[in-house]
């Protein structure tokens, strides 16, 4: 295995390991960007739909 295909292995890898372990955390990154004080349900939908909160984790 050559440095390069180690190399795109292990950011594979740790994209994954990230994105898994941000998606068990409790909690819904929509209201940490918001904050409790500017929180309506409008601007939740919004931030969720941004960023893709609403679909599935495979097409996440």
């Amino acid at each position: 295995m050559t440095a390069r295909k180690r190399g795109e292995l292990v950011v594979f890898a740790v994209s994954a390991l990230t994105f898994s372990l941000l998606s068990l955390v409790p909690g819904d990154p929509a209201v940490a960007i918001i904050g409790q004080n500017d929180l309506t349900p409008e601007k939740l939908a919004e931030v969720r739909s941004d960023l893709g909160l609403e679909d599935p984790l495979p097409i996440r």
